[in-house]
């Protein structure tokens, strides 16, 4: 199974520490499947997914060594349709639980992989079991990635024209709404 980490990169405004945070991950390894953060009044945080075999304590304890405070995220993860709503949907069915997190893993098609973090597993499988039809059971997310990437090779899709405002080519595109 997958996690998440929240990191705290920026505590009083410190240009660079996202390319050093992401760097010293890379050093150790950890792909980052994930990523989603902002900074409010100097302080910065950042959610990111990454791999199951990831040993995620250790991890947290080695990211506050560099100066990271860190916490370990327990994730379920919901395939929502790609349409207005669905992402309030989702978190009405999740209802009293603390969602800690949430990242928008992948869209695809009309539907987004999106990943809810709670404070503990149990809370992770609450949510799983609210999002009924829309939870994705607990699974590695390399063979996943794997299973998607293989999905990819079947089913291309038009690369971006980068020269495009909206960044497809001509008719039909649209934005993801998750």
């Amino acid at each position: 199974m997958h996690q998440q980490l929240s990191s705290l990169l920026a505590a009083g405004g410190s240009p660079g520490q996202l390319a050093k945070y992401a760097r010293q991950l890379a050093e150790r390894g950890v792909n980052i499947r994930a990523i989603g953060g902002s900074e409010w009044d100097h302080q910065g945080a950042v959610a990111t997914l990454i791999d199951g075999e990831v040993d995620g304590a250790e991890l947290t304890d080695w990211l506050a060594g560099q100066g990271y405070r860190t916490r370990l995220i327990h994730a379920a993860e919901a395939v929502l349709p790609d349409e207005p709503g669905s992402l309030a949907t989702a978190a009405e069915r999740i209802g009293d639980l603390n969602i800690l997190t949430v990242l928008v893993a992948d869209t695809h098609g009309d539907v987004g992989l999106v990943s809810f973090g709670f404070e503990t597993h149990d809370e992770a499988d609450t949510a799983r079991q609210r999002l009924s039809d829309f939870a994705v059971p607990e699974h590695d997310l390399t063979a996943a990635w794997e299973d998607h990437q293989d999905w990819d090779r079947r089913n291309p899709n038009e690369r971006p024209d980068p020269h495009h405002p909206h960044g497809h080519h001509g008719g039909g595109g649209r934005g993801r709404r998750v």
